[in-house]
């Protein structure tokens, strides 16, 4: 580090109020983590590089609640309808994992409903994954090609 650098950080920023961190770092020859550890220190505010920040109330991002379904009365193409079919790629760690539809469709996802502490899917999906208990419970939801 050369002498002498910070003093030349709070003339160019008094010359240049509007300056962003890569063109301080630029000017001064130095690493803009340097010019943002100095300015932080100094108590100055420095302009954005560009990039946009989050949004303070930002937008639900699914449209359906997510719900925790305990107990659910109904059969089971009854509560896949109420799936919110996320895709694999938007499934976030409380989400359940049980495939809903076929997945050759384009409206093909993923349960989605908040899944059971420990275990891969919710409550109901859970339920139909292991079965009643003995073999024929086991084979009761066998789907038929």
């Amino acid at each position: 580090m050369r002498r002498g650098l910070k003093d030349d950080f709070l003339a160019y920023v008094k010359r240049n109020p509007h300056a962003n961190t890569r063109e301080i770092a630029a000017a001064l020859d130095c690493h803009e983590a340097y010019v943002r550890s100095t300015a932080r220190r100094q108590g100055i505010r420095l302009a954005s590089n560009g990039r946009r920040g989050r949004p303070v109330a930002a937008a639900p991002k699914f449209s359906r609640p997510r719900l925790r379904i305990k107990e659910f009365r109904g059969t089971p193409e009854q509560y896949d309808a109420l799936a919110r079919k996320v895709a694999l790629v938007d499934l976030e760690h409380r989400d359940c994992r049980w495939p809903v539809g076929d997945p050759r469709d384009t409206d093909f996802g993923f349960c989605g409903h908040i899944k059971e502490p420990g275990k891969p899917y919710c409550a109901h999906h859970q339920r139909r994954s292991e079965g009643g208990g003995t073999p024929a419970g086991r084979s009761a939801h066998r789907v038929q090609a």
